[in-house]
Formats: structure tokens, C-alpha cells, sequence
């Protein structure tokens, strides 16, 4: 079983737990007065609508990020955007006038890691001015390999 699922299992359990909480409070508070068949009916059906509800809650949050993040992920983003921001500035290096050109956002891009070799494909585009002047919209593909404080063996090619 996943990090993930089991925080959200976890929380989906808290959150059935104050819910059953709750309704033993309440049970507590009425013990001394008679209660028909149908009420008893009615908090049972509540219990179990809170326990499922609870669930579905933890697992949604668990999905959704809300929760459950383990450190593997956050590691993998830093070096997403380390290997954008890389990405970036050696597109920069090539370029005639690098400080206006324009990238598109790191969301937009498309950053992939191959385990086996090390290297990350980093696909966007960048708004920049030709030779001419005229701002053109180019796509590129940057590959990489991070090292501790750089990156090393980048290539680029555009299209």
C-alpha cells in the first residue's frame, strides 16, 4: 500500500473517529430518556453514513495533495524545476537577444527523468526575437544530467 493511501486512510479514520465521538456524546446525553426503535435506527444509519463519508474524504484528500505528500515527490519536483530552470538558461546561451526572450511557464513545459540514463527531457518553447527582430515562437527539446551543483552533457535541439 501506498504513502499516500495510507495517510489517507489514516485521515479518513480521524475523521470517523470525531464523528463516532460525536454521536457517543450525544447517545451519552440521551441515555436516560426512552428512545423509539426508529431513532436508534436513525443513529445507526448516520454511524455508518460517517464512517463511509470519512473514507471517502481521506481518500480524496490523499489524491488531491491536501495530505500525504511523502518527501519522494517533493524531491522529484525540485529537480523538475531545477532541470527547467537548466533548461532554460541554456536555451538562453543560444539565443541572439536572451533577455527578452519569453518562456513558456514550467506547467506548460514537459519534464521527463529516464532512471536509466540520468537525463531529463525538458520540452517547451520560448518567444524571442530573430535576427530580423520579429519575436517567433520556437519549440525546443533540452536534455540533461544534474550533478550536485550544475548540469552537465545538455544538448538542444529546436523545431
Amino acid at each position: 500500500m501506498s504513502t499516500e493511501m495510507e495517510v489517507a486512510l489514516i485521515c479518513g479514520g480521524m475523521v470517523v473517529g470525531v464523528s463516532v465521538l460525536t454521536i457517543i456524546v450525544i447517545a451519552i446525553q440521551n441515555m436516560g430518556q426512552n428512545k423509539s426503535e426508529e431513532t436508534k435506527d436513525g443513529i445507526k444509519m448516520l454511524v455508518i453514513a460517517l464512517i463511509i463519508v470519512g473514507a471517502f474524504l481521506g481518500i480524496w484528500a490523499g489524491k488531491q495533495g491536501v495530505i500525504g505528500k511523502s518527501g519522494g515527490d517533493t524531491t522529484k519536483k525540485q529537480n523538475d524545476s531545477v532541470a527547467w530552470s537548466y533548461a532554460k538558461s541554456y536555451v538562453k546561451s543560444e539565443l541572439k537577444s536572451p533577455s527578452e526572450a519569453v518562456f513558456c511557464s514550467y506547467y506548460d513545459a514537459t519534464i521527463t527523468y529516464d532512471k536509466n540514463t540520468g537525463v531529463y527531457t525538458i520540452k517547451g518553447y520560448v518567444d524571442a526575437p530573430n535576427s530580423f527582430g520579429a519575436t517567433i515562437r520556437t519549440k525546443f527539446t533540452v536534455n540533461l544530467e544534474l550533478t550536485g551543483d550544475y548540469y552537465k552533457n545538455a544538448s538542444a535541439s529546436y523545431y
